[in-house]
């Protein structure tokens, strides 16, 4: 190896050293600031976040449906939904000669999609 590739692979491991060093302050940064905040007890629990936040909630997301099969369906937008109570479509059936329309209804778990459920409504 030539003295150029000794002096390239000197600073290349300079550089390294000094990305290291970068890293290693901010990690102590970060645990100096996580023993300041446990400290000073501003660290919340669980229920104290879920309080602040809001729980995850169960939601109408969207009624798929042919446009030939129904209108007017509503709800038309998402909904939460609360425990206890009962989900209710609502939507004209358009005489479109089949014997049952096909709706799929979505709903969500907080972010997430957490069922589909696929209907067939007898159009008669």
């Amino acid at each position: 190896m030539n003295s150029e590739g000794n002096d390239l692979a000197i600073v290349g491991l300079f550089n390294l050293v000094e990305e290291i060093k970068k890293i290693t302050g901010l990690l102590f940064i970060c645990w100096q600031l996580a023993k300041f905040f446990l400290n000073f007890g501003l660290i919340l629990s669980q229920d104290q976040i879920l309080n602040a936040i809001g729980k995850p909630v169960l939601s109408f997301v969207v009624a798929d449906f042919e446009d030939s099969d129904m209108e007017e369906v509503y709800p038309n937008e998402p909904v939460s939904l609360k425990e206890g109570e009962i989900f209710k479509l609502y939507g004209k059936i358009k005489n479109s000669g089949k014997e049952t329309a096909k709706v799929a209804v979505s709903f969500r778990y907080g972010s997430k999609i957490y069922h589909i459920q696929e209907l067939d409504i007898p159009t008669s």
